[in-house]
């Protein structure tokens, strides 16, 4: 394996001081030798800045301070002052296993005409009291030194991301020039600019997928998902966008099906309704939901009782 690639890690950093040392630990102890790591601190209020500036301090980390603007312009941040072959990126909780970078480099350097491979994953829950087990009783050190890849996931994958956002964000490596002519980030996106993205690699490369896990998906009270719903349907967005640029067909000629396509979008609508009307945006709720009948007829059965209950709750 060649180990005088420079990979680029990429931590977006936003109010996250309980758990950002745990995290770049696992970055530290990489056996991946040449590994630039870019914090990018995304106007914190908490302690973020004070643990991070004496790792910067120390040339351990390279601290790039910014204006709150979300996680795609932290990340573009750190994509722009990059200087790596390859890129990786890292959520500011989350967490890999020591072989993740090096097994990830290998790869590529063995599969020229692959630009992108990420790995399986695990999510990594809290107990009823917030606390998260240690992450080695979740995922194991890697013992196998060349993993397999899942093919069904793997090559011209554009299909398989329309139905789904199967790539997470912290278990991808990049090669650097693709990102140069694939461009960043949508920063309109309040979330989802990572499944946009990954739509827009598919169409240039092929994205192969270790079957081995190499990462942790921390879900805890304060991720994003977890919050007031959004008032705007992104996943809807990054789909019908990428259908109506690029259709249903990937590179490879395999099609996925409209019918299919216009049944998910019809469900991710109705749950998007459907999570506002728990929050209590009930008018938003309907008239969403209405709006979403009429160009998807699919909705129609699951919808009514939805409908019914929205209009009896207004009433009351």
């Amino acid at each position: 394996m060649a180990i005088n690639r420079l990979v680029s890690v990429i931590i977006p950093a936003y109010n996250c001081a309980n758990y950002i040392e745990d995290t770049l630990a696992c970055v530290f102890a990489q056996h991946y030798p040449l590994v630039e790591i870019l914090v990018v601190d995304d106007g914190s209020r908490d302690d973020t800045v004070k643990i991070l500036q004496p790792l910067a301090e120390q040339g351990k980390i390279r601290l790039i301070q910014q204006a709150n603007q979300g996680a795609a312009a932290a990340r573009n941040t750190g994509l722009k002052q990059a200087n790596g072959e390859f890129i990786a990126f890292l959520d500011s909780d989350d967490y890999w296993v020591k072989d993740k970078l090096a097994l990830q480099v290998a790869y590529l350097d063995t599969h020229p005409q692959t630009g992108a491979v990420y790995a399986a994953w695990h999510e990594w829950h809290s107990d009823n009291n917030g606390n998260f087990p240690p992450p080695t009783s979740v995922i194991a050190e890697v013992s196998n030194n060349s993993p397999e890849i899942d093919p069904a996931f793997s090559g011209w994958v554009y299909m398989p991301l329309l139905h789904d956002c199967v790539i997470h964000t912290s278990a991808i490596m990049i090669r650097s020039e693709l990102l140069a002519s694939l461009g960043l980030f949508d920063e309109t996106l309040r979330i989802g600019e990572d499944y946009d993205l990954w739509l827009r690699l598919s169409r240039l490369t092929k994205i192969d997928k270790l079957i081995t896990p190499l990462s942790l998906y921390k879900i805890h009270a304060e991720s994003l998902v977890n919050k007031q719903p959004l008032p705007i349907c992104y996943r809807a967005k990054v789909i019908q966008r990428a259908i109506k640029q690029w259709g249903y067909q990937g590179q490879d000629g395999n099609k996925a099906s409209k019918a299919q396509m216009q049944q998910l979008l019809a469900n991710i609508h109705f749950d998007f309704a459907y999570q506002h009307y728990k929050a209590g945006n009930r008018q938003f709720a309907l008239t969403h939901l209405l709006k979403q009948v009429r160009f998807y007829p699919y909705l129609a059965v699951k919808a009514v009782a939805l409908i019914t209950a929205l209009i009896k709750n207004q009433r009351d």
